[in-house]
C-alpha cells in the first residue's frame, strides 16, 4: 500500500511504478491463499480446541504432580550427589586398593626373592662345604694309597719269607729222608755183613768190612739228629713265617677293606657334590628368574628404571656436572653478563625476567661447552648402523680416559671442585663420601672407604695427584657409565 501510494506520488517514476504494481499483485495473490487458509485455520483450531482444554485442565494436577515431585526431585539430586560421592570415593579407593595390591605383589616378590636368595646363599654353602668334604676324602684317599702299598710290599715280603721257609723245610725233610733211607740200608748191610761174617769167622777183609759198615752206620744215624735239627729249624722258620704271611694278608685285607670304604665315600662324596652343584644351580636359576621379575615390575611401576648406558652426550655432560666444569663456566659467564648488564633490584624480583635471563646463562654455557660433544660422539657413539643404545667398550675408549689431556685436566684440583674437596679433607672417610657422592651420587661401602684410606695414606707425599687419580678412577668405572 506504501508503494502504491508512492507510486501515486510520483507517476513519472516508472521503476517505482512497476515495483508497486508488482507489490499489488503480490499482496492480492497472498490475500487470495490467506483467504484459502482461513477455513483451515479454524478447522484446526477446533481440533486443537479439545487439546487446549483438556491442556488447561490437566495443568492443575500436573501442577500439584510437580510440587509434590520438587521434593522428591530434590531428594533424588541430593541422593545423586551422595551416590556420585560414593562412586568418587569407591573409584578412589579402587585405586587405593589396587596401588596396595601392586604393593602387595611387589612386597610379595620381594620376600620370594628374599626367601630364594637365603636358598641360593644356603645352596651356595652346602655346596661348598660337600666340595671341601669330597676334597678331604679325595686327600684321604691319596693319603692312604701308601699305607696300601706298604701292606702290599708286607705281604710281598711274607710272601717271599713263606716261599723261603716252605723250600728250606722242603729241603731239610728230603735231607733227613734220604739220610734216615741211607741209615736203614746201612743197618740192613751191617746185619747182611755180620751174618755172613758168622758163616766165615776168619775173614779178616770181611771183618774189616763188617767193622767200617758198623762205623758208617752210626755216623748215619749220628747225621740223622742234625738233619732233624735242621727240620726242627726249617719248621720254626716255617711258622714264624706262616704268622708273618697271616699277619701280612689280614694287614692287607684290612687295608684293602679301607680304601675300598674310602674310596665309596669319595664315590658318594662326588656323586654329593654333583647334587649339591645341580642343587646350587636350580637355586641360582630361581633367584635371577625371580630376580628379573622383580626388576621388571619395578619398571613397569616406575618404582625403578632399567639400566642402560650413558649416551656420549649424557656423558659428556655428567662429566663436565660433576668435575664442576660447568659450574665454572656458568659462573664466568654469570660474571660477565652481569658486568655487561647488571641486574637491578626490580629485575631479581621478577621471576619472568630470572628465568630468560638463566636460559641465557644455560645457552652460552653450552655454546662454550659444547664443542667438546664431538670428541665424546667420536670415541663413544656406535657407528652408522648400528644400535645406537647398546653398551660397548673399546679400546679406544679406554686410550682417550687415560691419556686424554682433556679428562685429565677437568679432575685437577680447581675451585672446589671434587678433587678440591678431598685434598683439603682430613677424614678419609669423608674423602671417599665426598668421592662417591659427588660422581656417583651415593655413599661408598665400607671396602670403597678402607680402599681410599688406604690409598690416601700411602700417598701423603704426593696427596694431590692421589686424589686427582681416585676422582679419576671412579670417573671412568663402569658404573658411571650407566644410569641406574
Amino acid at each position: 500500500m506504501a508503494a502504491q501510494n508512492a507510486a501515486e506520488l510520483r507517476p513519472d517514476d516508472t521503476p517505482l511504478a512497476e515495483a508497486a504494481a508488482q507489490l499489488v499483485t503480490r499482496g492480492q495473490q497472498i490475500s487470495a491463499e490467506a483467504a484459502a487458509l482461513t477455513p483451515m485455520i479454524d478447522e484446526k483450531t477446533a481440533a486443537v480446541k479439545p487439546l487446549a482444554e483438556a491442556q488447561e485442565a490437566a495443568k492443575a494436577p500436573i501442577g500439584a504432580a510437580v510440587a509434590k515431585l520438587a521434593p522428591l526431585k530434590a531428594a533424588f539430586l541430593q541422593a545423586e550427589q551422595v551416590m556420585l560421592e560414593s562412586r568418587r570415593r569407591s573409584a578412589e579407593q579402587s585405586q587405593r586398593l589396587a596401588a596396595v595390591d601392586e604393593r602387595l605383589k611387589t612386597v610379595e616378590q620381594f620376600t620370594q626373592l628374599s626367601a630364594q636368595q637365603q636358598a641360593f646363599i644356603a645352596a651356595t654353602g652346602a655346596a661348598r662345604d660337600q666340595e671341601q668334604t669330597y676334597v678331604a676324602l679325595q686327600q684321604q684317599v691319596s693319603e692312604y694309597v701308601p699305607v696300601v702299598a706298604a701292606a702290599q710290599t708286607g705281604l710281598t715280603t711274607a710272601t717271599d719269607a713263606m716261599t723261603a721257609a716252605t723250600n728250606g723245610m722242603n729241603i731239610a725233610t728230603t735231607e733227613h729222608s734220604r739220610r734216615n733211607q741211607f741209615a736203614d740200608l746201612l743197618a740192613s748191610a751191617v746185619v747182611s755183613a755180620e751174618a755172613a761174617l758168622q758163616q766165615v769167622n776168619d775173614d779178616a777183609t770181611l771183618a774189616g768190612a763188617v767193622t767200617k759198615l758198623k762205623q758208617r752206620s752210626a755216623a748215619a744215624h749220628a747225621s740223622l739228629a742234625e738233619s732233624q735239627a735242621a727240620i726242627d729249624a726249617a719248621s720254626t722258620a716255617m711258622s714264624a713265617a706262616t704268622a708273618a704271611m697271616t699277619m701280612a694278608q689280614q694287614v692287607m685285607a684290612d687295608t684293602t677293606a679301607e680304601l675300598a670304604r674310602r674310596q665309596q665315600a669319595m664315590t658318594d662324596g662326588n656323586a654329593a657334590l654333583d647334587a649339591a652343584k645341580a642343587e646350587l644351580a636350580a637355586r641360582e636359576t630361581d633367584f635371577n628368574a625371580r630376580q628379573v621379575e622383580v626388576e621388571d615390575r619395578l619398571v613397569h611401576n616406575f618404582s625403578t628404571s632399567s639400566l642402560k648406558p650413558l649416551t656420549p652426550e649424557q656423558l659428556c655432560w655428567s662429566v663436565f656436572k660433576v668435575t664442576g666444569v660447568y659450574d665454572r663456566y656458568w659462573q664466568a659467564e654469570v660474571a660477565e653478563l652481569e658486568k655487561n648488564s647488571p641486574l637491578t633490584e626490580e629485575q631479581k624480583q621478577d621471576a619472568t625476567f630470572m628465568a630468560a635471563r638463566n636460559i641465557e646463562l644455560e645457552q652460552k654455557t653450552y655454546d662454550k661447552l659444547k664443542g667438546n660433544i664431538g670428541t665424546f660422539v667420536a670415541f663413544y657413539g656406535a657407528a652408522a648402523g648400528q644400535p645406537q643404545g647398546d653398551f660397548f667398550s673399546t679400546a679406544d675408549q679406554a686410550l682417550f680416559a687415560a691419556n686424554g689431556g682433556s679428562i685429565n685436566s677437568w679432575v685437577a684440583p680447581a675451585a672446589d671442585n671434587v678433587t678440591d674437596r678431598v685434598i683439603k679433607q682430613t677424614d678419609p672417610r669423608i674423602a671417599a663420601e665426598e668421592i662417591y657422592l659427588s660422581l656417583l651420587t651415593r655413599l661408598p661401602t665400607e671396602e670403597e672407604v678402607a680402599d681410599v684410606t688406604t690409598y690416601l695414606a700411602s700417598r701423603t707425599a704426593d696427596r694431590n695427584v692421589a686424589a686427582q687419580e681416585l676422582a679419576w678412577a671412579v670417573l671412568n668405572s663402569a658404573e658411571f657409565r650407566f644410569n641406574h
